[in-house]
Formats: structure tokens, sequence, C-alpha cells
């Protein structure tokens, strides 16, 4: 299981900052289907995944959610809400059986104001996960372009089979 201590975003971390923040990190469960967190909600704090595996999702439509990114253990969700003082971009859901810790959006701003390095370490993660839904969203792109070119292609098929020419 995956505690603050081994989480490499906090691992630089020095004891007494950890000390300090493990006194507002709260341990919570949820089952598989669980809702953490919904779309819209207030950014109140960020969450680690110490065991089990969480989806993030937004609605693309009122029937219809789009999933942005799985977060597996050692690793947080939820900063862009805490950060940019905005509601919650996306929901997010326990897939499996999930343990997490919540750190609370105050004691998380004060240690990036005192720890730089903490600091920089979140936004390197942000980025990071940043570049990567860039490079699928590429990926998406890409694919319904090429789907669109085949449907495109069958389009023209079945109007050539449709209206042959008289020759």
């Amino acid at each position: 299981m995956v505690t603050l201590e081994t989480c490499p975003l906090f691992r630089q971390l020095t004891l007494p900052e950890l000390t300090e923040l493990r006194r507002f990190t709260q341990e919570k469960h949820f089952p598989a289907g669980g809702e953490i967190f919904r779309e819209g909600d207030r950014g109140d704090g960020v969450y680690l995944v110490k065991e089990g595996l969480v989806e993030i999702s937004a609605a693309v439509t009122q029937n219809t959610r789009s999933v942005l990114s799985q977060v597996f253990p050692g690793a947080i969700f939820g900063e862009m809400a805490v950060l940019e003082t905005k509601p919650r971009s996306a929901t997010a859901t326990a897939v499996q059986p999930s343990t997490i810790d919540f750190i609370p959006r105050e004691p998380l701003l004060a240690l990036l104001d005192q720890s730089p390095t903490f600091a920089l370490e979140l936004l390197r993660e942000s980025s990071r996960r940043l570049r990567e839904f860039d490079q699928r969203h590429v990926q998406d792109i890409l694919q319904a372009e090429r789907l669109a070119v085949i449907g495109r292609f069958a389009r023209t098929i079945v109007h050539d089979l449709k209206n042959p020419l008289n020759i």
C-alpha cells in the first residue's frame, strides 16, 4: 500500500513537513463504483490513491461520459480545482475498491508556500499529466480523421454502385 512517505510527489518532504501534512490527511475508503467527487463540486482538497484504481471522467453529453484518465496507486488527483480555486472539472469514481488519502486544500497550499521543492514537483506532475492528455487527444483526433476518410470512401463506393456510369 502506498503511503505519503512512499509517494514520489511527497518523498522529498522533510520529516517535519510530512508529520504536519499527516495531521490533516484523512484516509477514506470507496467501494467499486463509489463517487469520490463530482464535476462542479468545490475543490476542497487533493487525493492520493493508496490502493485501488480511480477513473476521472467528464460529461460529453447529458447521458455520455468520456474517461479522461485512470489514476493508479501512488498518484494524486483533484489538484487542478485546488490550485485554480475553481469547481471540479471532472468526476472521480473508484473503479475497484479503493483506499485514498484526502489532503485538505489549506494544508496543501501552506505546504506549497513553504516548500519550493514540493511546489516544483507538483508543477512537474501536472505538466506530465497534461502532456499525456495532449498525446491521447492527438491520437483520438487522428483516429477520428481516419474513420472519417474511410466513411467518405465508403459513401463514394455506395454512390458509384447505386449510380453506375452509362457508357
